[in-house]
């Protein structure tokens, strides 16, 4: 049961990662007075407000995410994506092969 919901996790983290560069691509082309770089001022707002509201916790979150939030916005963006592609991705493989051997 718990590898099963592993998987559908793994496959949710995937869908997720696509479906948002399906509505960046549609936000682009519904407002042709919209950009990539004002899409991507909007979707860095709104992850900074998040973050801000995470380091309020305590200390240890204060420093871990002091740390990436140091980093340049590009290179937050691509961890995210590739982070959480790469978890799904692993998740589905590790599930698979767990089913395939009972």
């Amino acid at each position: 049961m718990m590898v099963k919901l592993l998987r559908q996790v793994g496959y949710c983290l995937i869908w997720a990662d696509l479906f948002l560069v399906f509505l960046a691509g549609h936000a682009v082309l519904v407002d042709p007075a919209a950009s990539a770089t004002q899409y991507l001022q909007e979707y860095f707002f709104a992850g900074f407000v998040l973050v801000e509201w995470v380091r309020d916790w305590g200390w240890f979150f204060d420093f871990f995410l002091g740390y990436f939030v140091a980093l340049p916005a590009a290179a937050f963006f691509l961890i995210r994506f590739t982070g959480s592609t790469l978890i799904g991705v692993l998740l589905v493989r590790w599930t698979s092969a767990r089913m395939r051997s009972d």
